[in-house]
């Protein structure tokens, strides 16, 4: 029983690889391209939207044929990565990105008790003094272990704390 489940999924991973190849040569820049075509030069918002519709739509249908939403997400960049616009797409696409950013750290934000931090401020602040004292010592050995003078120890300490 475990040899034939092994069997098709075996053949179902081959189908899945050779239609994700099929896809990545045909399909795909054809789409890409169309949506560039559509999209006005001062704007991309129709290029980035579709970007993302088509990484969504690979995601789900992997997910409805019991592949993963994870196996999805990775055929869809490796469909776009083998274009000719792939370099397009991440710029376009790096809007998103950020806005996705924003999003996961507010939401840690707001996960974050303020009572719990006021009540605790004595921890926190050593630790924030004791990052600094660590970090300045690491980054006084790693300089002057190289043999640069005190002034360019001053700038990278500097910039070290940004």
């Amino acid at each position: 029983m475990s040899m034939t489940k092994s069997k098709v999924g075996g053949i179902a991973g081959f189908l899945g690889s050779f239609i994700n190849n099929v896809m990545s040569q045909t399909c795909v820049p054809w789409f890409l391209k169309l949506m560039i075509s559509l999209s006005s030069q001062q704007t991309n918002e129709l290029y980035q939207l579709a970007s993302v519709a088509f990484c969504l739509l690979v995601t789900w249908c992997s997910e409805k044929l019991g592949v993963g939403l994870e196996l999805g997400s990775f055929a869809a960049e490796v469909m776009i990565s083998t274009t000719d616009l792939a370099q397009h797409t991440l710029e376009q696409g790096e809007p998103i990105r950020n806005l996705f950013a924003a999003l996961f750290l507010t939401s840690i934000g707001l996960l974050i008790h303020v009572h719990f931090l006021w009540n605790h401020v004595d921890i926190l602040l050593a630790s924030v003094i004791l990052l600094v004292i660590v970090k300045t010592a690491v980054i006084s050995v790693v300089v002057k272990g190289f043999g640069y003078s005190n002034k360019i120890l001053a700038v990278v300490e500097c910039l070290g704390h940004k």
